[in-house]
């Protein structure tokens, strides 16, 4: 059961890899998520926390380190501890990927611009996951995705996937509730980036009920 709540929050993560922007898209919302400059290294930490504040997940990303090893596990609940390997896997193949400014894949409808205010413009499409399985990819499409836009500095502030109404993915397995919530933070280098994710989710598996709420952070972002 707990593999399959950690394959749901991989799915729902803000995880891309770079897209062309549909030119479609409204002006601000296509440059909001088309990244300038790909190439810079880094390396940060990644804090995960349940809503006691209990550890869950703690890992080091180092881009100067060779490809698909750059991520390393610096420590693990007990539960985690069990998938060590996939947990470690996941995240060198997400190679580091923490950017506000780089889902342009991630979009499956139309973008619609649902409200405006002084400050900023908010934005709602359907999501979608190339690069996940076929179940995964249809629980991240029965989401709506909402995404705020700064009109000062261009970029996205917020991004939101909200499960409308409960969906069962597979005849043993439901989701009764899901929400990815992640707060952007403009970095040194003046790129966006997901500064905090708070998961929320409630799913039965085979008859048994899970519930997980969890907050991650990233801290300590150096840039070389």
């Amino acid at each position: 059961m707990k593999r399959f709540v950690f394959s749901i929050l991989v799915a729902t993560g803000f995880i891309s890899s770079t897209a062309t922007a549909d030119p479609n898209w409204p002006d601000a919302f296509r440059a909001a998520v088309t990244p300038t400059d790909t190439s810079t290294t880094y390396s940060y930490e990644q804090v995960s926390r349940d809503k006691d504040e209990t550890l869950l997940t703690h890992f080091a990303y180092d881009g100067r380190k060779p490809d698909g090893v750059r991520a390393s596990i610096v420590s693990l609940s007990e539960d985690a501890e069990e998938y060590r390997e996939e947990i470690l896997t996941s995240l060198n193949e997400d190679d580091g990927d923490i950017w506000c400014d780089d889902f342009a894949d991630a979009v499956k409808s139309d973008v619609k611009l649902t409200s405006e205010d002084a400050t900023s413009l908010t934005y709602t499409f359907t999501p979608t996951d190339p690069d996940a399985d076929d179940m995964q990819r249809k629980v991240v499409e029965k989401t709506v995705a909402t995404v705020k836009v700064s009109k000062e500095t261009g970029f996205v502030t917020e991004i939101r996937y909200k499960l409308e109404k409960p969906y069962k993915p597979v005849f043993v397995a439901k989701v009764s509730e899901m929400e990815v919530s992640g707060v952007c933070d403009v970095s040194a280098i003046g790129r966006p980036y997901i500064k905090r994710t708070e998961f929320k989710i409630d799913l039965s598996f085979m008859g048994n009920r899970q519930q997980d709420h969890s907050i991650e952070t990233v801290e300590k972002l150096v840039f070389y």
